[in-house]
């Protein structure tokens, strides 16, 4: 009934009771679900729980009480994300459901390697389990996990460009979700929306997809729900221009997700927190966040994701004017998602199609042609190293704050505090003409004319110290 409150309340009432009773049978059921409800928040906890319901249905022989726990010990991995901590635990569930002949434990079972397929980008595999699902599901008659089935088909139909069947589809679902039993679907329904919304620009339609789920999750409910709505919204904010609510929004995702050491979702809000910092002109902290992504996101192997940290990294190498690196990273982005059968998003194509011409019209077609290809044969894994070293050895942008060296940076800040030329020549043991050349380049870079402006721009920027 989707009441996480009064499961939460009355599943450790029920545990309380039957462990007064010695009743094993009762404990053990209590222990299922109280470990859903644990598991919800606290992943670890919740596997402690079934750990126990499942030892005690192997000693009484309850074989729905391992079969459950079993069950919810995968559901612990997804609201973590993490396939490979979920192997042992699916390969038992597995194992369990066949000897029973269990269909529903089976439906679960197929729906969570395909959700896990999906988001490494191997879509035929996540198209093969999520059918199997499917028809388990409609077999035994289980909406709970017919609804997550569905939503995640529709979401790798949309990931591979079937945007508005995928919209309908979602659409028709959430509609009938909470009186057919699917109600726990919803949060996943609505992001998934949100992504299809925002795939095209539809800022308006992402927010109103998320919002009723913000409003539902924000104080009590499920952190990993929360957490997907906020990160919808904070990118719907982003791309209107509203920095500071984007922000506000991925800061509530990112605590969500760092609660549930949820590293997928982590991933996901240092993508658009990148991408936030890139709209302010904060192009190092922007970089130092798709790279945080990037490890994540390769360390999970979230290849669709990896595709879109590729490009944005590819847009902060041009505004670098390292060119080279810029057409390696849309290349190789390129390349990934056609071997994904990955669809672009529409609204970032233009703007992505722009860039790369410009990166053509630098090099010229000929060599821009021969960094393509090479970038696009390179092993991802080859790229990636590529792209780390690339990052140490790019060259600073010509103008702008992100262009200033240490030094530059270090006597602003003094400049700006008020001290003199020999002051700061002082307190940095260098000679006077020194900071004199060193500030007749920064007021180059930055476009400023006299220190009142310099100091006006670096409180600005808090530079200056108070």
């Amino acid at each position: 009934g989707d009441d996480f409150a009064a499961m939460s309340v009355r599943a450790p009432q029920a545990l309380a009771m039957a462990e007064a009773l010695g009743d094993e049978w009762a404990a053990a059921r209590a222990l299922n679900t109280l470990g859903f409800a644990t598991e919800i928040s606290d992943p670890p906890g919740g596997r402690e729980c079934l750990t126990r319901s499942i030892e005690i249905g192997q000693a009484i022989g309850d074989d729905w009480a391992v079969a459950d726990g079993w069950k919810m010990m995968t559901a612990t991995y997804y609201f973590e994300h993490d396939e490979r901590g979920a192997t042992d635990s699916l390969n038992e569930l597995h194992r369990v459901a066949v000897a029973l002949h269990s269909k529903f434990f089976l439906a679960w079972y197929s729906s969570m390697i395909g959700y896990f397929a999906m988001h490494r980008g191997d879509f035929a595999a996540a198209h093969a389990a999520l059918e199997t699902s499917t028809h388990y599901c409609e077999l035994v008659g289980d909406p709970s996990t017919g609804g997550l089935t569905e939503a995640w088909t529709f979401g790798v139909r949309a990931a591979q460009g079937e945007f508005a069947e995928a919209a309908a589809g979602l659409e028709a679902l959430i509609a009938r979700a909470s009186a057919t039993g699917s109600g726990i679907a919803v949060p996943e329904i609505a992001a998934i929306l949100a992504d299809i919304a925002l795939a095209t620009g539809d800022t308006a339609t992402a927010s109103a997809c998320v919002e009723p789920v913000i409003a539902a999750t924000r104080e009590e409910g499920p952190p990993s729900f929360a957490a997907l709505a906020f990160r919808a919204h904070g990118a719907a904010k982003r791309i209107e221009g509203k920095l500071d609510e984007a922000d506000a929004a991925l800061a509530e995702a990112a605590a969500r997700a760092e609660s549930l050491r949820n590293e997928w979702m982590l991933a996901l809000t240092e993508y658009e927190r990148a991408r936030v910092a890139g709209a302010r002109g904060e192009a190092t902290r922007a970089e130092e966040l798709l790279h945080a992504a990037l490890a994540r996101q390769v360390r999970h192997d979230l290849r669709p994701d990896i595709a879109a940290t590729l490009d944005a990294l590819g847009a902060l190498a041009l505004g670098a004017e390292s060119t080279t690196e810029a057409v390696r990273c849309f290349a190789a982005a390129d390349a990934l998602r056609a071997a994904m059968h990955l669809a672009p998003r529409p609204f970032d194509e233009t703007e992505r199609a722009t860039r790369i011409a410009g990166a053509r019209d630098v090099l010229g077609a000929e060599t821009f042609d021969k960094h393509w290809t090479e970038a696009a044969e390179l092993p991802l894994d080859e790229m990636i190293a590529y792209i780390s070293r690339a990052r140490g050895e790019r060259k600073r942008p010509s103008s702008g704050w992100e262009s200033l060296t240490p030094t530059e940076i270090r006597i602003v800040t003094l400049a700006a505090e008020g001290l003199t030329n020999p002051q700061i020549a002082e307190r940095m043991f260098i000679a006077r003409g020194t900071v004199k050349v060193h500030l007749s380049h920064v007021f180059a870079k930055l476009g400023v004319g006299t220190r009142a402006e310099l100091a006006a721009q670096a409180t600005k920027r808090e530079l200056a110290r108070p």
